[in-house]
């Protein structure tokens, strides 16, 4: 295997999020090395680790989450504590998290379900 080599750029932002991130991740011995392992990462998962946008008919997908203080306090100290890159990325973790596993799915599905039950019945007494 020959040892070929890629550069590429990445916006200050971005080089703040690896740094932290390798200054609570000691495992990782380099830039180079986290770069390595997450691209290798992301082509075994392939589709599943999509942006936190979906596009949808050609447009993206966005959502404003609005947190209070003590929520976003928590976020941050998670972030801070290194279980997250950023406070994107523990809310899609933690909204993952509570959806997964059928008996939250079903409670969402029969929530909507109760919910048009309520309104159909709304209507029909109008």
């Amino acid at each position: 295997m020959s040892d070929d080599r890629i550069s590429f750029r990445l916006d200050a932002h971005e080089l703040r999020m690896v740094d932290e991130f390798l200054s609570k991740h000691r495992d990782f011995g380099s830039r180079s090395h986290l770069a390595r392992v997450a691209i290798r990462k992301y082509i075994e998962e392939g589709e599943s680790w999509k942006e936190n946008t979906e596009e949808e008919n050609g447009r993206t997908k966005t959502y404003r989450v609005t947190l209070s203080p003590i929520e976003a306090s928590v976020i941050e100290k998670l972030v801070n504590l290194g279980y997250y890159l950023d406070a994107d990325d523990a809310i899609r973790h933690l909204i993952r998290n509570s959806l997964v596993g059928e008996s939250n799915i079903q409670k969402a599905v029969d929530s909507i379900h109760e919910t048009r039950r309520k309104l159909v019945q709304m209507d029909e007494e109008k």
